[in-house]
Formats: structure tokens, C-alpha cells, sequence
């Protein structure tokens, strides 16, 4: 059996990847993250919670050493302490701005959730990020985005599950981020969102699916919101076509309730 720290072995051979997009990269996106982005989240965080003065010192330090500190481990008691000081080990020391992106990027949100003290005994373990959730769907932002794909969605079976593949990935660059979709996509129009793809392989997907009776599918949301409700928007024609009973998982930093609820079986 696997034990918690250590990885799976690779379906694929690592020599034929491509290297890594670094937090370095002049100009790029993951440069913006860690210069802008992510620094202005741990802002929003402070500013939509009531957290007691010690906790915010947390997050205004962890703001600061991304801008312009060394990476420190994880101190915190922890299940996932001996995953992360496994898989991050080669960055402690080094400045965040020299990192691949998507390490840099999930390791951020894991220090928020320490900082936090999300998965600590007492009354302050909640999701650091439910304000900004909620946010999004009492906006209305989310709902009409995902009433607007529905209303546009094909009628045509296969069609409808492309149509809504493509707008699922929308649903994830929404969140906490509409400029961004605003400019590189809005999960309507689909020449708009296949434009913006690095693969397509939605009619390998239609394919695999429609040539089975039954099955299941797992769809992990990292999030909530515009992701989650475009996820369940795909989930609708999967079932309804009769292909498979769809489950939906959550991934990341999220309500303790609705984890377990999501972990039920299927009825």
C-alpha cells in the first residue's frame, strides 16, 4: 500500500515532457501569479474574513516571503505533512519566484490553509475561502453563466456534452478571476473557447462514452462557484443520456460538511 508521502508511479516517461513552466518566465502568466495575483488573494483573504490578529500576521508574512523571501516547509501537525515535505524539498530555501508554476501555485494554497490553521482543532478550522464563494453565487455571476450555456446547449446529445466540455474549463478560469475570463473566454460561444484550447479531445470523449451502456464518471472541482455549477452542468446530459451516474468530488480547500457528503455512496 501506498504510504501518504509517496508519489504513484508515472503512466507516462518524464524525459518526453516538456520542461516546466517557470514562476521566472518573464512575462508569463505564472510570473503574474506569483508577482500579482497571488499576493492580492492573500490581501482578499484578510480583507473578507474576521480573522483574530494572529492569524492575519500569518498570511501578511506568507505575503511577504513570496514576494520576496525563501520557501519554508510546512511546520504545522499535519496529515499531509510528510507529502509535502517530500514533494517540496527541493524548493525550501529557494525564492518562489524561481519555481515551477503549478508546485509554486498548489504549495501557496496549501501555506494559506496552515496559516489559517484550517486543519487545526478548535473553532477557526473553515475554509479561508467560503467568503469569496459566496460572494460569487449571491452575485449572481455564476448562476447566470451557467444559465447561459444551458440555455445555448445543443439538443443533440453528443453535442450537448461537447458544448459543455468546453464550457466547464471557463467555469474553473472564473474563478477568482473574471477579468481573465472576461478577455480569454466566457464559456458561451464555442468557436471562442476552442480557440483558446491547448488539446481537444472532446469527440474521443463523446466516442468513448457513447459506445458503453453504463458506467460512472468522476468529475473532481477543485472549487465552488461558477466551477462547480459549470461542472454540474456537464454532469446533466451525462445522466440524462442514460451513459452513467456522475459524481462529483471535491478537491482542495472546502467545506468540511459538503466533503463528507460528496464522499457518500451512490444511491
Amino acid at each position: 500500500m501506498m504510504s501518504e508521502f509517496e508519489l504513484p508511479p508515472l503512466l507516462i516517461d518524464p524525459t518526453t515532457l516538456p520542461p516546466p513552466i517557470l514562476t521566472s518566465e518573464p512575462g508569463s502568466f505564472a510570473e503574474e501569479t506569483l508577482q500579482v495575483r497571488i499576493p492580492h488573494i492573500v490581501e482578499e483573504t484578510i480583507a473578507l474574513n474576521r480573522f483574530p490578529p494572529e492569524l492575519n500576521r500569518a498570511l501578511e508574512n506568507l505575503r511577504t516571503e513570496i514576494l520576496s523571501g525563501a520557501i519554508r516547509g510546512l511546520r504545522e501537525d499535519a496529515a499531509d505533512r510528510p507529502f509535502w515535505d517530500h514533494v517540496g524539498s527541493p524548493w525550501i530555501g529557494h525564492t518562489w519566484l524561481n519555481l515551477p508554476w503549478y508546485g509554486a501555485e498548489a504549495f501557496f494554497y496549501r501555506r494559506v490553509l496552515e496559516a489559517t490553521r484550517y486543519f487545526q482543532p478548535g473553532p477557526l478550522g473553515f475554509d479561508p475561502f467560503r467568503a469569496k464563494k459566496l460572494e460569487d453565487v449571491a452575485s449572481e455571476t455564476a448562476p447566470r453563466f451557467v444559465d447561459d450555456i444551458l440555455a445555448e446547449r445543443p439538443a443533440d446529445a453528443g453535442e450537448a456534452v461537447r458544448a459543455l466540455l468546453y464550457a466547464s474549463p471557463w467555469g474553473n478560469r472564473m474563478d477568482l478571476s473574471y477579468t481573465v475570463a472576461a478577455e480569454l473566454g466566457s464559456g458561451r460561444r464555442q468557436h471562442d473557447e476552442r480557440a483558446n484550447l491547448l488539446a481537444d479531445d472532446s469527440l474521443r470523449v463523446w466516442a468513448f462514452l457513447s459506445a458503453r451502456s453504463a458506467g460512472r464518471v468522476a468529475i473532481l472541482a477543485d472549487n465552488a462557484g461558477s466551477e462547480l455549477l459549470a461542472d454540474l452542468a456537464l454532469a446533466d446530459p451525462l445522466s440524462a443520456a442514460g451513459r452513467s451516474a456522475v459524481r462529483i468530488g471535491a478537491d482542495g480547500a472546502g467545506d468540511r460538511q459538503r466533503r463528507r457528503q460528496l464522499q457518500a455512496p451512490l444511491g
